[in-house]
């Protein structure tokens, strides 16, 4: 059995940003979907990140958006 470190795997910018735009709207939130199932089965980063928000998701978008570069439309 693989002994894989979970939290270095969290610690891509990208999940820094999304961390840090949720406590501010204090509102948490989690990663899901095949980042996780890719993760878990050892298969590499995935570029496809699934984020679920306990609140306002569209405001935790709009507010990552506004950090990132190039401004993606939400």
């Amino acid at each position: 059995m693989t002994l894989i470190n979970y939290k270095k795997s969290l610690e891509d910018p990208i999940f820094k940003t999304i961390a840090g735009s949720a406590t501010e709207l204090s509102i948490d939130s989690f990663v899901i979907g095949g980042y996780v199932r890719d993760l878990l089965l050892e298969r590499g980063k995935s570029k496809d990140i699934d984020i679920v928000a306990v609140g306002s998701g569209i405001e935790l978008a709009k507010k990552v958006a506004v950090k990132l570069e190039g401004k993606p439309k939400v």
